[in-house]
């Protein structure tokens, strides 16, 4: 079966976060048919592949969520319904990241077919990560319930997300999933110079001030490896139970991209203008740091491959 085809079995099924069952019954189902062996954990999808040398590791990771197709009237073609035009497929996750998925499918077809691999390689495929990211830390977690993190002795992985097949990019930003509150007054809208704080006026102002953050980050870290830490405004939400009335109490969602050596101060800044402006940030429903271990991340994959990749690196060839 070709990768094309593969693909765009994945994009008929719809597979929204929290959603993936039956995708991941295809998956499973095709692999079988192929004889490659899969196990199912929480409702994600592995197969691993034991090579020659058992203290290497390499894990493919791709998930096979994707968001809402919002107003499917606004849609030119069917979200669903895969459409080739020239050298682009259209439909929801052809790009993220159902194309990257059934690279994996076919990949690991190929290589369990293989006499003898280097070393064990591991493909995840991973659900609920458009939403808290959940999936790969699952996998993480029982990777290293069942003994395989303290296994291996080097281990790479490579994120099947899409990068225009220019370069690989190594690494990921850290981020917090922010909300925000902001209590005002409420009163008659017809008389708004009576109104001490108006709660969705006093967020903006928030707002605002925070936005300026990324340009100030972006000219701060212009030249840090990774791409400079963002906040955006995800989401905005403000009740009143009548039209005349101003709202008490507004709530934003905001995500914030940090990288090695500025992941807490960066919140502590988000922090600090938050707290100028009277808005309290009760929740932070995910927080994952970025970490490295005493390799440089190119380092670790020279290491795993057995062969010196920084020139490559450097050409932008990986």
């Amino acid at each position: 079966m070709k990768t094309l085809d593969i693909l765009k079995d994945l994009i008929r099924i719809p597979s929204f976060s929290g959603q993936e069952k039956e995708v991941q019954l295809f998956i499973q189902k095709l692999l079988k048919s192929q004889n490659v062996k899969t196990t199912l954990q929480e409702g994600h999808l592995s197969v691993h592949l034991k090579g020659k040398d058992q203290t290497k590791a390499f894990i493919y990771n791709g998930h096979v969520d994707v968001v809402h197709v919002g107003d499917k009237s606004k849609w030119l073609n069917d979200p669903f319904t895969p459409k080739l035009v020239g050298p682009k497929l259209y439909g929801r996750g052809s790009s993220d990241m159902k194309s990257g998925v059934a690279a994996m499918i076919s990949t690991a077809i190929s290589l369990s077919k293989k006499d003898v691999l280097p070393c064990d390689v591991w493909f995840t495929f991973v659900t609920c990560e458009e939403t808290d990211g959940s999936g790969t830390l699952s996998f993480g977690n029982w990777f290293k319930k069942e003994g395989h993190l303290k296994k291996y002795k080097n281990i790479a992985a490579v994120f099947a997300e899409p990068t225009n097949l220019k370069n690989i990019h190594y690494g990921h930003r850290g981020n917090f999933f922010i909300k925000a509150k902001i209590e005002g007054q409420a009163g008659h809208s017809a008389r708004p110079e009576k109104i001490k704080a108006q709660a969705i006026l006093e967020m903006n102002k928030f707002i605002t001030e925070v936005d300026k953050l990324n340009i100030v980050w972006a000219k701060k870290f212009k030249k840090s490896e990774f791409k400079s830490p963002t906040i955006v405004v995800t989401s905005i939400e403000a009740k009143s139970e009548s039209p005349n009335k101003t709202a008490e109490e507004c709530v934003a969602v905001l995500d914030l991209r940090t990288i090695p050596n500025f992941h807490d101060k960066a919140f502590q800044t988000v922090k600090d203008v938050a707290k100028k402006y009277n808005v309290e940030m009760p929740i932070c429903e995910q927080v994952y740091e970025v970490l490295f271990n005493n390799k440089e991340p190119k380092q670790a994959i020279s290491d795993l491959m057995g062969r010196d990749l920084k020139k490559e690196f450097h050409e932008g060839l990986l």
